[in-house]
């Protein structure tokens, strides 16, 4: 009797030790983890800022915010992510900007509460062309009689330009991308030398200039220039006169006061000049002195004066 009774409390007695033996060790027996990373979307342009999107799925990862963790940041994807976890579920956020990759599909992995994804995807464009606009040679030089000379756009933009005087000819006042145009100068017909800038300009790129010139016309004579009378007097009252310019050249006439009206403030050789005054409704006389001028700047002068009411 008593021996059965001893195997009893025996057999109870292993059971127990058994029971605290499994629960002891399945007591420190972690759930198994994991995290696992969707497609992506929307994207990211290399050299320029954005953000993209990926939908995460994990298990037994506890709720929370998560840092992102890249695997092989020497490719140069050097942009931060971050992802919170709830439920086992979240959404991880790349953004940043990166500056070294030119359109490379990288593989990335996210480590999360000690638990790293399988290898994803991570696509990043091309860098956008960087827009060019330049001009060669960025001056030109044109004979006084007039010729005909070339100057090449570099560029990957569409482009115009602006700027051209009316003595100047272009073959194409606009285009798109490379190109080369004609500039025809016409013959210059005054004794001094003209000069022009045209701007070659797009959006978004710095303008570019071509400084142009042409020479001034030779005389092959001497240049004379006269005038008669040498002074004008009006009476108060609204009068018309006149004076005679002799010269063999190109003249201009300047110094007009607001009460006195030319027939003509420039010309070319022998002219006949009428010079209108309004009334003088001041008990003042006033004067005014014009004067005419060549190429080779000599000039002649007209004294001019209106009397008193």
């Amino acid at each position: 009797m008593e021996r059965h009774v001893l195997i009893k409390y025996l057999v109870i007695a292993a059971f127990f030790i058994i029971a605290a033996i499994w629960t002891s060790c399945n007591k420190n027996e972690e759930k198994p983890k994991s995290v696992a990373v969707g497609e992506q979307n929307g994207t990211l342009t290399a050299s320029v800022s954005g953000m993209v999107t990926f939908a995460v799925t994990t298990e037994n990862i506890a709720d929370g915010w998560y840092d992102a963790i890249v695997a092989n940041c020497p490719t140069g994807v050097y942009i931060h992510g971050n992802v919170f976890i709830n439920d086992n579920s979240g959404t991880l956020t790349l953004a940043g900007y990166t500056a070294t990759i030119e359109g490379v599909a990288t593989t990335l992995t996210l480590t999360i509460d000690e638990t790293t994804s399988a290898f994803f995807t991570l696509v990043i464009l091309p860098a956008p062309p960087k827009l060019t606009l330049s001009v060669e040679p960025y001056a030109l030089s044109f004979a006084a009689a007039g010729e005909q000379k070339l100057f090449a756009v570099t560029s990957n933009v569409e482009w115009t330009i602006s700027g051209k005087p009316a003595w100047l000819a272009l073959s194409a006042a606009s285009g798109n991308g490379n190109a080369t145009v004609t500039v025809t100068a016409i013959e210059n017909p005054y004794y001094e030398s003209r000069a022009a800038s045209l701007r070659i300009r797009s959006t978004n790129v710095e303008n570019a200039y071509l400084e142009i010139t042409q020479a001034a016309l030779v005389a092959d004579i001497e240049l004379s220039l006269s005038v008669a009378p040498a002074s004008l007097t009006f009476a108060p009252a609204l009068e018309a006169k006149s004076f005679e310019i002799t010269s063999n050249t190109n003249w201009m006439i300047t110094g007009i006061p607001a009460w006195l009206a030319l027939s003509a403030a420039s010309g070319n050789g022998n002219a006949t000049v009428t010079v209108t005054a309004i009334e003088n409704t001041a008990y003042t006389n006033r004067t005014a002195t014009l004067t005419i001028t060549i190429a080779d700047l000599s000039y002649a002068t007209v004294s001019i004066m209106q009397t008193a009411l």
